[in-house]
């Protein structure tokens, strides 16, 4: 698992997270939420050892996160980032390529062609393989996108998968089958999923566990029904809320209203 212990970054005098702890175990979808500017891209830097923390200590799988190498890092874990701009004239094929780097040299394998096709199709953009990239939707470049992160982590157990605001852009339709798409690979793979989401209903229904956030503080972390209680709610978003249980949610999995 991911351990995250005591874990601060401050940008000059402006502190982003303060003395964060939490746990990301394989198996499970962890969702970070919170209000804009509460620290939660930054944690997830910290965690995908992007950013180093000022204080703190992160492991992953019994080993500091600083101790490996780039190269052994990659084939750990994969990262969405919230932005990823790509202006080159390269196919769709080519940026989901572009996710099994780590495992190839400059020429794909048989069961690399296996997986780009695998994951495409996951994501519902195949049809889009010979496409060039920008002349995309945002909703399909961000598709393509997460088809490239998924590559580099498909065929492997127990790794893990970092995903910042991966339902941007998306439309309704696809912005459940994205997350369903990552509960099913957490449950079969052993793999841990860790996404940052504002849409609070999509977190109920498909986050196993919850880290609340609040200018750069954990306020809960647990359950994701524990986690987001309208008490919660109202305090770190300023807004009354109500839990309203459905038969038609997966697991009869409350709305928050």
């Amino acid at each position: 698992m991911i351990e995250a212990t005591n874990v601060c970054y401050r940008v000059g005098a402006t502190v982003i997270l303060d003395d964060v702890r939490l746990s990301i175990t394989p198996g499970t979808v962890t969702a970070i939420l919170g209000p804009n500017g509460a620290g939660k891209s930054t944690l997830l830097k910290c965690l995908t050892g992007a950013l180093q923390p000022e204080a703190g200590r992160i492991v992953l799988d019994g080993t500091p996160l600083d101790a490996y190498s780039l190269a052994t890092l990659s084939r750990k874990r994969a990262v969405l980032s919230q932005a990823s701009f790509v202006n080159f004239p390269f196919s769709v094929l080519e940026i989901v390529m572009m996710g099994r780097s780590p495992y190839i040299g400059s020429q794909a394998t048989g069961s690399d062609a296996v997986v780009i096709r695998e994951v495409l199709e996951n994501v519902d953009a195949w049809h889009l393989q010979q496409r060039i990239f920008p002349t995309l939707s945002g909703g399909e470049q961000q598709r393509v996108h997460l088809a490239r992160v998924l590559a580099q982590m498909w065929d492997r157990q127990h790794a893990y998968l970092f995903l910042d605001e991966p339902t941007t852009a998306l439309d309704l339709k696809h912005q459940h089958q994205i997350l369903r798409l990552t509960r099913r690979i957490a449950q079969e793979r052993s793999m841990a999923v860790c996404l940052i989401l504002h849409d609070l209903n999509l977190a109920m229904q498909y986050a196993d566990r919850g880290v609340l956030m609040q200018d750069g503080r954990v306020v809960a972390s647990g359950m994701i029904r524990e986690v987001l209680t309208p008490r919660n709610i109202a305090t770190v978003f300023e807004v009354p809320a109500q839990a309203v249980f459905g038969d038609t949610m997966p697991g009869g999995a409350p709305t928050v209203s």
